[in-house]
């Protein structure tokens, strides 16, 4: 946001936002939309009404279309650009005082165009990265994920406004409005393609904690990947955004990182070109924006395996036990971590209520637990 502030853009962007700051800055972490609360996350992403010295624009929920559309009709009005939609670059040949980039253009007909430098910017499955020699380096996550859009104008929830909820129930997943119309998003980690089709209304009920009417939109099979190409530069031609690094999407950090990329690299050409820099400022574009992606990728999948891995397979649950009602870890080894959620517990001399053991649960599967020294029921189990 501030990169289009910068741009004269933040406002228009808000506008054709379909949810507005004002209307909620939280994510919750809950049983279902319908079940219980673990947790909130206030003032998440950088999302507040109020000034904050710690950025110069705040942060904005929006889909990605939306903020392309926006773009694309902001460069429609600069001079000497000119958006080709439809044309692919295939060929590349680079000398001393420039690049000859082949196109093929939307009838299949190719032609040349010549520059001074040459931006990859064309994603995971470009070509600009193969013409250079590079190569991505790290690894997918074997497990599948499958992604919902569907329209539910009846759909609310107890919980109250969220931008996100991440659902920790028997089906992990996360799940939020695109727009104050019915429309909403799900993401459901480890699901594969055919099972999410065939059981779509059953997926969305889960995160949803009760069947809802609704209209199915359009669903996504996708595969995480954490991918960083060995280098970003071959003299003139430079990769930005996906063409040099791929990571999952937990924490929506990809497109602000793809973004960053073409900033850093785009004022430091300019520099050069216009003057007031030498060549040899373009060699910082990558150890620069390198550091960035790393650590980018690194939390992604550290949100990943919190989601989808490592709480997934130590089996977050909860069954009755005489007239008390307890949550549970099971390890992938089959070993179990109890304790009550429904006492007051005196945990190393502190009271751990109901809410204290499940934000725990929720936050730290991996850790193991703190002996619970005395327990005094408070509920019984419903």
């Amino acid at each position: 946001m501030e990169h289009l502030r910068r741009w004269g853009v933040a406002d228009a962007l808000r506008a054709a936002a379909p949810l507005p700051v004002a209307w909620s800055q939280r994510v919750t972490f809950c049983e279902s939309l319908s079940g219980r609360r673990i947790t909130d996350f206030d003032n998440a992403f950088g999302l507040t009404t109020a000034r904050d010295d710690r950025f110069a624009e705040a942060g904005q929920q929006v889909p990605q279309p939306v903020v392309e559309d926006v773009l694309r009709a902001h460069i429609g009005r600069l001079p000497g650009v000119e958006l080709r939609l439809g044309h692919a670059a295939g060929t590349l040949i680079q000398d001393d005082d420039g690049v000859t980039v082949g196109i093929r253009g939307r009838g299949g007909a190719w032609y040349d165009i010549r520059a001074r430098y040459v931006l990859g910017c064309d994603g995971a499955a470009g070509r600009i990265r193969d013409q250079i020699g590079a190569r991505y380096v790290g690894r997918s996550d074997p497990r599948p994920n499958f992604n919902l859009v569907f329209r539910a104008p009846s759909l609310d929830t107890h919980l109250g406004p969220a931008v996100q909820y991440w659902v920790l129930g028997a089906i992990p997943g996360l799940v939020g409005r695109l727009d104050l119309a019915g429309t909403w998003w799900a993401i459901f980690p480890g699901v594969e393609a055919a099972y999410g089709a065939a059981h779509a209304s059953d997926l969305i009920a889960a995160l949803l904690g009760a069947p809802v009417q609704h209209e199915m939109v359009a669903s996504d099979p996708w595969t995480a990947r954490m991918l960083i190409a060995d280098r970003f530069r071959d003299r003139r031609v430079f990769l930005v955004g996906e063409s040099a690094h791929l990571n999952p999407p937990w924490g929506g950090h990809g497109f602000n990182t793809c973004v960053g990329d073409a900033v850093n690299i785009a004022w430091k050409i300019a520099a050069v070109e216009q003057g007031w820099a030498s060549p040899e400022l373009l060699d910082s574009y990558e150890p620069e924006r390198r550091g960035v992606v790393e650590q980018t990728v690194a939390s992604a999948e550290t949100n990943m395996r919190s989601l989808a891995g490592e709480r997934h397979a130590w089996g977050l649950g909860r069954h009755f036990a005489g007239s008390n009602f307890f949550w549970y870890l099971k390890d992938p080894a089959g070993n179990f971590s109890e304790y009550y959620s429904d006492m007051d517990c005196i945990v190393d001399d502190q009271l751990w209520t109901p809410e204290d053991w499940k934000v725990h649960a929720a936050s730290s599967p991996g850790v193991p637990h703190r002996r619970r020294r005395s327990c005094t029921p408070r509920t019984s189990p419903h």
